[in-house]
């Protein structure tokens, strides 16, 4: 979605302010490393994390609810970062350092 923005801050010759020109010089920049950031992301979607949340309260021993979201969210940065493999036992231990 923001990459979208990026591509359409050129076009959008009614913005006012030096925020918004700053963003139109950038965005170009901005969208390359994106689109570049996301040709190499390992995982970018909760879909494509190796871990589900059934797989997080069975490990965990913990009953599904609000927290799971979170933790889920969370192990889907850190791994869309390369900060954790994408392997369902890296971020099984990392959601129980996590707790």
């Amino acid at each position: 979605a923001l990459l979208r923005q990026l591509r359409a801050l050129p076009d959008a010759s009614q913005q006012r302010g030096e925020l918004a020109r700053f963003l139109q010089s950038a965005a170009p920049v901005l969208v390359r490393s994106g689109e570049a950031w996301l040709s190499e992301v390992p995982c970018f979607s909760l879909k494509q994390l190796a871990i589900s949340g059934k797989d997080l309260a069975g490990e965990l021993g913990l009953q599904p609810g609000p927290w799971m979201g979170t933790l889920l969210q969370q192990l889907l940065e850190r791994t869309a970062l390369g900060e954790l493999a994408n392997e369902k036992d890296i971020l099984i231990q990392a959601a129980r350092a996590a707790q």
